[in-house]
């Protein structure tokens, strides 16, 4: 993902993503300077319940608790960006 974030940063064209909260957790403090510096408009982070139980029932392989720390990870958007949590309806 490096080599796609430092073109980002380089050529400053306006991008979005969805990522699973925990793949946040992942990156290294090189790869958030360049998200910093790209023009990432929008962040969307998969969040599909709160529930540990329902999370291990649909095997999605994280925690809630992974969840909210991905969200935290996340820079404070600049402005006329922002970071969304985005999930589906238990059924």
């Amino acid at each position: 993902m490096l080599p796609l974030l430092e073109v980002l940063a380089r050529i400053q064209l306006p991008w979005w993503v969805m990522r699973r909260a925990d793949a946040l957790l992942n990156l290294s403090e090189a790869a958030w300077k360049l998200v910093r510096k790209s023009r990432l408009k929008m962040a969307y982070i998969g969040a599909e319940t709160p529930n540990d139980t329902m999370l291990g029932d649909i095997r999605k392989g994280t925690t809630s608790d992974q969840t909210l720390a991905g969200r935290r990870t996340v820079p404070t958007p600049r402005r006329g960006s922002r970071a969304v949590f985005h999930g589906r309806a238990a059924g």
